[in-house]
This record gives C-alpha cells, sequence and structure tokens, in this order.
C-alpha cells in the first residue's frame, strides 16, 4: 500500500514494509520525500533549485466509528483513562464527529520526528524507516454495518517558509490492515490504549536508510 501527498513538485510518499501487522510486534514504514524531474534530459545539469523540509513528523493512530447510516453514538466511559490527545488528522478528518459520538480514538502514539532541515534539490529522494510497536491489546481491523475501526501511519511535513510566511503542513495517511485473534466487540475502546490505566510504550522511532539498506545496521 502507498499513499502519495504531492504539493508543488514535492512528493511525500508511505508505504508498508509488511502485508499486515500484528498487536505486539514491530511494524515498520517506509517514508520517502523526492523531487521527481520526469521530464529531464539526460546529461542536462539541473537547476539550482532547492527546498528545505522544516520538519516532518510521524505517529500512528487508531479509532473506531459508528457507520453514517446508524443513528446511534459510542458510549465511551472515559473514567480513569490516560490517552494522549485526539491526533490532528482525525480532528480534520473527521470534524465534530468525536463530539457527537460518532467517533472514538482507540490510540495514538507520540509523534516522532522523521526529519528535519533537509535540503532537498530536483531529481533527490530521500527515504527514512517509522518504526513502531502496536499495543497487545489491539482489537482487529474491522468494517461493519454498525461501525468500523480503522488504523493509519499518519505523517506530516512542512516545508521551509519566506521570511514570518511558513507554508500549511500537509499530512498523508497510510492505512494499517491489523491482524488479532481478539474480536472487536469484545475489548472497551479506552481499554485497548491504556489496559488497567498503564500507557503502552509504542518505543516508536525514525531513521535514515543508508544506502539502500531498509534493515538498518
Amino acid at each position: 500500500e502507498i499513499e502519495k501527498r504531492t504539493r508543488g513538485k514535492m512528493q511525500c510518499t508511505v508505504e508498508t514494509l509488511e502485508q499486515h501487522a500484528i498487536p505486539a510486534r514491530q511494524v515498520r514504514s517506509l517514508v520517502r520525500i523526492s523531487w521527481p524531474t520526469p521530464g529531464r534530459r539526460p546529461g542536462v545539469p539541473e537547476n539550482d533549485k532547492s527546498v528545505t523540509i522544516r520538519r516532518c513528523e510521524a505517529h500512528v493512530v487508531g479509532w473506531i466509528r459508528v457507520s453514517s447510516k446508524q443513528g446511534g453514538a459510542l458510549r465511551v466511559d472515559r473514567e480513569g483513562a490516560k490517552t494522549n490527545p485526539t491526533s490532528p488528522y482525525l480532528a480534520t478528518r473527521f470534524p465534530g464527529e468525536r463530539e457527537a459520538g460518532k467517533m472514538e480514538q482507540l490510540f495514538r502514539s507520540e509523534t516522532v520526528q522523521v526529519c528535519a532541515g533537509a535540503l532537498v534539490k530536483p531529481g533527490d529522494s530521500r527515504s527514512y524507516v517509522f518504526e513502531f510497536t502496536l499495543p497487545p491489546e489491539l482489537p482487529p481491523s474491522f468494517t461493519g454495518s454498525c461501525f468500523s475501526i480503522s488504523y493509519g501511519v499518519v505523517v506530516e511535513t512542512q516545508l521551509e517558509g519566506v521570511g514570518n510566511i511558513a507554508p500549511e503542513p500537509r499530512q498523508v495517511q497510510l492505512p494499517i490492515l491489523v491482524l488479532s485473534k481478539r474480536p472487536p466487540d469484545t475489548l472497551h475502546p479506552i481499554q485497548v490504549y491504556c489496559p488497567g490505566g498503564a500507557q503502552h510504550a509504542f518505543a516508536a522511532s525514525a531513521r535514515p536508510v543508508e544506502h539502500g539498506n531498509i534493515n538498518g545496521g
């Protein structure tokens, strides 16, 4: 699976390195920032233009959502729950749904810096591996007539601005297929993230791909 977001000539691509994700196991995604030049003729030097990536960050998020055809709402007991703030991605994609009881965040990992201050020129491509471990209590990805459970890697990129004017950050989300033996109707949404009130350590990290070696080392 590949998700791409283009801003002008810049592209941010996110792809999975595994066919599916399993709770309590490491999951890897490849973040690639590039400036393709499809019309460049061989032997013709590139111009001196360049773009600086002010910041590129990634986090993992999971959510449960009531079907738009259903008139009910989620009933969530947040007493004693310790969850991270709602992902800006969910607030933007489903405006007002959390307040209306139509969508609830299951979990959100810490935000990891993928890169900052990277200089990209026409024809350049920079790749980074974003790694994380999903909580062991997660229900599987699920789509039903009443509700759905979804997961995704969210990557936010912002280019360097001119003077005091900074371009708006752009987000791209790559869906993750989570396989689990736990049925989606047996776990409390908040307990998914913090069973017993204890937060899960996602052990999320990002590193550059050196000489095409995705596995590092």
